[in-house]
């Protein structure tokens, strides 16, 4: 049960990040794009891992397949800022590589300390 409130505790935190973005946070302060990935990831993460545990307790490799669930989110999520284009930088440019890497980075680890957190029953 405390998963699902994390989660929830973490989708609020999300939206209210989110909000402030789009009323010119995200161009007031650049990482929030950076919190923002980190902390959807997370959320997904942790909501995943409750969902899991409610419905398939014994599912072997859960971490594995959390992490892999939430990260392949987190590619469809940076397909569709190229799709259309809301990168922040022009396509295919060094600094658009750039910013995609660090997101997936940011991605990765939202997702995985949401897969640990998850795994512990913390």
């Amino acid at each position: 049960m405390r998963l699902y409130f994390y989660s929830l505790t973490a989708v609020v935190a999300v939206y209210f990040i989110h909000m402030h973005g789009l009323n010119g946070g995200y161009m007031q302060f650049p990482r929030l794009d950076v919190i923002s990935h980190f902390m959807v990831c997370l959320s997904i993460a942790l909501a995943l891992g409750a969902l899991i545990y409610s419905l398939w307790p014994s599912m072997p490799y859960k971490a594995v397949f959390i992490i892999i669930v939430t990260f392949s989110i987190g590619v469809a999520w940076e397909w569709l800022e190229a799709y259309y284009d809301i990168t922040g930088y022009p396509l295919w440019s060094t600094l658009y590589y750039i910013d995609t890497t660090r997101d997936f980075i940011v991605d990765l680890i939202g997702a995985s300390l949401g897969a640990y957190i998850s795994i512990k029953k913390l």
